[in-house]
């Protein structure tokens, strides 16, 4: 992974520096450009569409599909570079790449979708046999496209629209594990979470009506199905608080918490201790909080210079853990009797 987030932060400064070039060779009077009477745009133009995807190759290795989409990225972003870095009566190609560009981001939205509609429907003919969701899409999604942000976003997204359109209710999921805990009945969770879809519900006609005629019926149309994307989000991370149990596996404990938050393994050799939580948990740093909508109830301590994987798979310190479960001592009892196992077993 550092590897990794080096590499990244070479290629993001090679295409700084390549732009930042760029940038003082047309806007500034100099022998290469004939002291600003001649300012060319292929040059630009080459390093956008040829250099900048082969310097991402030679670096990166990545596969064709991850290339291509990459390669769409550097032009739209070449391309919008280009239009104020280039002077308006020096525009010759960009005044139809301008005109491009759009379609070049529509095409590249409908490819992310496509793609992760393709692996959500395979996930879900895979599941008929086995019941594993989470080990089922990560297997499907990184294991095609590699450890990366723009993976495990697609992972996110994957998980929403499964979550969110394709689970039935009465679909039987199995999670790694050997004892599960749940989180949604803490403090009315669920309750609340289903409390804001249905304000949603309400809320989406009536704003629509009043941009309708405040506004223009494009705006109140554009709005309302924003919302309704949105309320998909909030629908997933309902349902999947209902499912997503936290669990004690065999050597680790198993951190999940809807869809939000990032889910954890932590060896049981990273506890320092486990203990009732009363009262709200404050917001800092190296603190990660685990309760959604209900109350924080259970305390982890992880010793020093642990770290759990973030959002985008990059590693974080963190400290502390706060869990909001349904059955707080069940399972610090659990948790307790397998740590004394482990220790038993060396």
């Amino acid at each position: 992974m550092v590897f990794s987030l080096r590499k990244q932060l070479l290629f993001g400064f090679l295409v700084l520096l390549v732009f930042s070039g760029h940038y003082a060779l047309l806007n500034t009077a100099t022998l290469l450009n004939e002291y600003g009477r001649q300012i060319e745009e292929w040059p630009l133009l080459f390093d956008t569409v040829f250099f900048l995807p082969l310097l991402y190759y030679l670096i990166f290795r990545p596969g064709l599909k991850d290339f291509l989409f990459k390669t769409i990225a550097l032009c739209i972003g070449g391309i919008g570079f280009g239009s104020f870095a280039i002077p308006d009566e020096n525009k010759i190609l960009w005044q139809d790449l301008e005109n491009v560009r759009p379609y070049l981001a529509g095409l590249m939205v409908i490819a992310e979708f496509t793609l992760v509609g393709w692996l959500v429907y395979q996930t879900w003919k895979l599941l008929r046999i086995s019941g594993d969701v989470d080990n089922m899409l990560e297997r499907q999604v990184i294991g095609r496209l590699g450890d990366s942000p723009i993976s495990r976003i697609i992972l996110f997204d994957a998980k929403i629209w499964f979550y969110g359109l394709l689970l039935k209710k009465n679909k039987t999921i199995q999670y790694e594990g050997e004892q599960h805990f749940g989180y949604a009945q803490n403090g009315g969770n669920a309750s609340n979470q289903l409390g804001l879809i249905f304000l949603m519900m309400f809320e989406i006609p009536l704003g629509h009506a009043l941009l309708h005629f405040l506004a223009a019926p494009a705006v109140a149309w554009l709005i309302s199905a924003l919302t309704m994307f949105g309320m998909l989000y909030l629908l997933a991370e309902y349902r999947a608080t209902l499912r997503r149990p936290i669990s004690l596996g065999r050597d680790a404990l198993l951190l999940r918490c809807g869809l939000f938050a990032p889910d954890a393994r932590i060896p049981y050799a990273l506890l320092a201790s486990a203990t009732p939580l009363r009262g709200q948990a404050p917001r800092e740093r190296g603190t990660r909080r685990l309760e959604q909508m209900g109350e924080p109830n259970v305390e982890l301590r992880l010793r020093p210079g642990s770290e759990l994987p973030g959002f985008l798979g990059g590693m974080q310190p963190v400290q502390r853990i706060c869990l909001g479960l349904d059955r707080p001592q069940a399972f610090l009892q659990a948790l307790q009797a397998r740590l004394v196992q482990i220790a038993d077993e060396k």
